[in-house]
């Protein structure tokens, strides 16, 4: 929430050189700063916090800049995080934000929708955006060693019929 002006004045809190940053000119808060989320820049440096500020904008655009960093889509737990954050927030699957929120809740909604996500997506455009050569490539003794000669055979067939 934006701080109220008088909250502000009361404190002796102003505005800083940084957006959403507020330094008080009172001794005893003069190294504390206030920090609204809400006003901080949409720079990828701030992500991590704006994804908490309390207007939904700010939340979309942080959750958006993080969906899209690379550090952060190489860590499958700040994916589940996420994705459990933003299920919460803006209802994703139909749930209701629960009383209390922990990590492992965030986490858990985040591997619910992933796991909706990922089954709702046609072969044929996993396929087109993954690439077959990259798919076949991850396809394992021990990922086949499961399959029946029959179920093999009949994927064998389906690559040889996409690939001409």
């Amino acid at each position: 929430m934006t701080p109220a002006k008088r909250t502000l004045d009361k404190f002796g809190f102003a505005k800083s050189a940084w957006p959403g940053v507020f330094r008080s000119e009172n001794v005893l808060l003069e190294n504390i700063p206030l920090i609204c989320l809400n006003d901080l820049s949409d720079e990828p440096h701030n992500a991590f916090f704006k994804v908490f500020a309390s207007r939904t904008r700010e939340k979309r655009v942080s959750l958006d800049l993080l969906m899209k960093n690379k550090a952060v889509l190489a860590n499958m737990e700040i994916i589940w995080l996420l994705r459990g954050l933003a299920a919460c927030w803006f209802q994703f699957e139909g749930e209701a934000m629960e009383n209390e929120l922990t990590p492992e809740k965030a986490m858990e909604l985040g591997k619910r929708f992933e796991d909706l996500m990922i089954s709702s997506i046609p072969l044929e455009k996993i396929i087109e955006k993954v690439g077959r050569d990259r798919l076949v490539a991850k396809l394992k003794p021990e990922v086949l060693a499961g399959l029946s000669v029959e179920e093999l055979e009949n994927y064998l067939l389906k690559l040889k019929r996409t690939k001409k």
